[in-house]
């Protein structure tokens, strides 16, 4: 938890959520910095089975049980800080972290305020997948994140390892990872026990990330198998119809996308706030997956207005259309390869 020590009254907190493999420590320090000029604390948690978590599920990580997680874990957590936090959150999630995050404002509006979804995608059948197949793409991903040689750097940075967010990521990683004493080096392990308590927390395991890469690939083929556990049906909905849930939903969302991605195609930012009822687009020109090593001090206090500003919907879509906000240099273009993606694959 960030920006705590100056709250005197319940406020309502912002929480991350991060992507698949990634931990609550690979947010960009400045990023968190920044939001932390806010005036809510923020909040940063593990997905379940990674990084310090120690929940192990009974069944294999899902979406919906994620979400159904992430709602339990922010009850309990304004529940132990009643002076400080409000139950109902603003939600920032990024890749899987969006896909949980879009979830939760279908699927427990009552405890969500405004979502942030970036880099995300709203899943099923109709979702656009990346070149190649999604199933392909995540296989990518899971040997990228375990630091194989033959990683293709440029799934998130166009520039691979010239890209300035590379650098950016490195600066984030490699930092902590000196700082607690994951790396064997001169001076490392500094802050061992203060930022980490255990630098096991840092490492993942192969398992772990393709546990979460099923996950993510069953978002997109429907999301209910046969079986799952009845209590949670309200959370796996079986309609096809993409970003159903999120027309129909009172929460406002703010979709970011970078031009660039190749795992969550641009066209889906714009498809997702063509599905909701109140939204705010917003395209990062030459981008990748990697978007938020992107973002900088401007980009972030953009986001901290439109947290401050949202107020709740009181129904469905409203009839003039969604109030929109398109920035980036390619957005009418981008608008205009939405349209014509659904008229050519999905109608």
């Amino acid at each position: 938890m960030f920006n705590t020590l100056n709250i005197t009254e319940p406020v309502r907190p912002l929480l991350l959520l991060n992507g698949m493999g990634a931990t609550q420590y690979e947010w960009p320090p400045s990023f968190l910095a920044w939001l932390s000029q806010g005036s809510r604390p923020v909040v940063t948690l593990d997905h379940a089975g990674i990084g310090g978590s120690t929940f192990l599920a009974a069944t294999a990580p899902s979406i919906p049980l994620l979400t159904e997680n992430t709602a339990a874990f922010m009850a309990a957590l304004s529940a132990a800080h009643p002076d400080t936090l409000l139950p109902e959150y603003d939600v920032l999630g990024y890749s899987m972290g969006a896909m949980v995050a879009q979830s939760l404002a279908a699927s427990f509006p009552s405890s969500v305020h405004v979502v942030v979804s970036v880099a995300g995608s709203f899943g099923g059948p109709l979702a656009p997948q990346p070149e190649g197949g999604l199933a392909a793409t995540l296989a990518r991903l899971v040997d990228a994140q375990l630091g194989s040689s033959q990683a293709d750097l440029t799934l998130f940075f166009p520039l691979g390892a010239l890209d300035p967010a590379y650098c950016s990521l490195w600066n984030a990683v490699a930092s902590l990872q000196y700082a607690v004493g994951a790396l064997q080096m001169p001076g490392a392990g500094y802050a061992l026990g203060t930022v980490v308590k255990n630098p096991l927390v840092l490492l993942k395991t192969r398992a772990a990330l393709e546990a979460q890469a099923a996950a993510v690939l069953a978002y997109y083929e429907g999301f209910c198998a046969a079986g799952w556990p009845a209590q949670l049906e309200a959370l796996c909905p079986r309609s096809t119809a993409a970003s159903q849930a999120l027309g129909k939903g009172p929460v406002p969302i703010a979709f970011h996308g970078g031009s660039a991605d190749k795992v969550i195609p641009a066209v889906t930012q714009t498809y997702s706030a063509l599905q909701s009822p109140d939204y705010l687009l917003v395209e990062v020109p030459e981008a990748g997956h990697g978007i938020i090593y992107n973002f900088d001090a401007e980009d972030v206090a953009n986001i901290l207005d439109y947290l401050d500003a949202a107020q709740p919907l009181s129904g469905g879509r409203p009839d003039s259309g969604a109030a929109s906000s398109v920035t980036g240099a390619a957005g009418p273009t981008l608008a205009a390869a939405a349209a014509a993606h659904i008229a050519t694959h999905l109608l």
